[in-house]
């Protein structure tokens, strides 16, 4: 499906002038001019843009995710993995199905190494870096066999201050995500979402969810299925 940015298709008409509003990636409704957030209780500012109609926030002025930054421990990440695949393999009753895991790092999906379909899809910590979501959201898509799940780990924009957000101002943060503008890339990509609570964990915070996507209706009620009977996803602290 080609995505045409509406300022784009007003210069190519003759005579008229891009709008000078900007516009949401996500939705293409009319988003804020860029402002400049003070951190709460710290002297770090950042520049964004809030979407007036689905709320989703761009972080143009991220902070570089250089070597500097905090890593977290292999082991850590290689656990959160494995649990968020046991959930897509126990949605989707396959033992044997083909996973591809991400973490943290969105460029890792253009490696030559991913190529094919796979049943599971897990990005832990991803999608909250992407610069172009609706491009970079269809690269995910891609790798999707038609049966498949992708399941992501991000913190939800609930509408609250973003001052206030710890999350905003992480490093390579480049998008901010609400219900709403999540719901909006499934529908431009003609998926399904939905939003599930993870393990409990001290350090995932209140607005941490598990958002899933699908193209089949049947995995989704699958989904439904699962979360009927378990209140969490599998937990990264199991053995």
């Amino acid at each position: 499906m080609a995505l045409v940015h509406p300022a784009r298709r007003l210069r190519g008409i003759r005579g008229l002038r891009a709008a000078p509003q900007p516009y949401c990636q996500v939705c293409f409704g009319p988003a804020t001019k860029l402002h400049v957030l003070r951190e709460h209780h710290s002297d770090r500012t950042l520049a964004v843009r809030t979407c007036d109609r689905c709320g989703y926030v761009e972080i143009p002025d991220r902070i570089d995710d250089d070597a500097a930054a905090p890593i977290a421990p292999v082991a850590a990440s290689l656990r959160r993995e494995r649990a968020m695949s046991k959930l897509g393999v126990d949605v989707l009753g396959i033992p044997d199905a083909a996973i591809l895991a991400v973490s943290e790092h969105p460029e890792a999906l253009d490696s030559e190494a991913v190529e094919d379909r796979y049943d599971v899809v897990v990005a832990a910590d991803v999608i909250d870096r992407f610069g172009d979501p609706l491009v970079d959201f269809a690269r995910m898509f891609k790798l999707l066999a038609d049966r498949g799940v992708l399941i992501c780990s991000s913190t939800i924009h609930d509408g609250g201050a973003l001052a206030r957000r710890r999350h905003v101002f992480g490093r390579g943060r480049g998008s901010y995500f609400t219900p709403q503008s999540l719901r909006r890339v499934a529908s431009v990509h003609n998926v399904k979402v939905d939003f599930r609570l993870p393990p409990p964990s001290s350090k995932s915070g209140a607005r941490r969810r598990y958002v899933i996507f699908t193209r089949s209706p049947e995995v989704m009620a699958a989904v439904a299925d699962y979360f009927a009977r378990n209140r969490h996803a599998p937990s990264h602290r199991s053995p």
